[in-house]
């Protein structure tokens, strides 16, 4: 298998104290191979809430089997305390679990992407939020990510 390239975003609601996080993996021909989208209660600071979508995306590339991984993000601070700038004490914890799964995979790279790069992760952590039935319909989400993935080429679901 070629490398994974993982795409995570976070969107939030800070009104209603609760924010969303999303990933999706595409293999080396671009073809969608896994994602993941989560409510997260009680939490909505955009640097926590990244910082967790940073982690569910190496979650989900373990669960998946991955072993070479490229993940990207937009946000800047959770990448760069990844190589070694400074540490925001509110994701500390959630950094040190990201080291430690970082050590699970025969290679990984961290690369921060500009904004317009990680839209389709940001447009599904943004419908995740705004919409909770989409939370427990896979059917929907898949459908969701292949128009934002996959505009010109049509619909064709893939077994996963």
């Amino acid at each position: 298998m070629g490398v994974i390239k993982i795409n995570f975003d976070a969107a939030t609601n800070k009104h209603q104290q609760y924010g969303s996080i999303a990933a999706f993996a595409r293999d080396h021909h671009s073809l969608l191979c896994g994602w993941l989208c989560r409510r997260i209660v009680g939490i909505s600071d955009p640097l926590v809430l990244e910082s967790l979508a940073y982690r569910e995306a190496l979650l989900l590339a373990k669960a998946k089997g991955f072993s070479n991984v490229v993940i990207e993000g937009d946000s800047q601070v959770p990448i760069q305390a990844i190589e070694g700038s400074t540490i925001a004490v509110e994701i500390q914890g959630i950094l040190h679990d990201i080291h430690h799964l970082s050590r699970m995979f025969l290679h990984i790279d961290f690369s921060l992407v500009r904004r317009e790069c990680n839209q389709a992760a940001h447009s599904l952590a943004s419908k995740a939020l705004r919409d909770p039935s989409f939370l427990c319909n896979p059917l929907a989400q898949r459908f969701f990510l292949y128009l934002l993935l996959y505009p010109l080429r049509g619909f064709n679901i893939i077994c996963l």
